[in-house]
């Protein structure tokens, strides 16, 4: 599952995940769509946020990089 699936799992939208991890919107989106990795502290707070594992933290982070390159993003 990726980080925008996630995410919309838990209904969030990306203005509150970006409130949450004091960055901007934008950043979030680039998280989305696989252009940055998010850092030890965001992925932390990602995790509560979220309420997972850190294990499905960094497989949405992976699978969000995966989703880029095969649409070639």
């Amino acid at each position: 599952m990726s980080l925008t699936a996630l995410r919309k799992q838990h209904d969030i939208s990306q203005l509150k995940v970006a409130q949450a991890l004091n960055v901007k919107q934008a950043t979030v989106s680039q998280y989305e769509n696989g252009k940055r990795e998010p850092s030890v502290d965001a992925i932390k707070k990602l995790k509560f946020l979220f309420d997972c594992s850190y294990e499905e933290i960094i497989e949405s982070i992976l699978e969000s990089k995966k989703e880029t390159i095969e649409n070639g993003r």
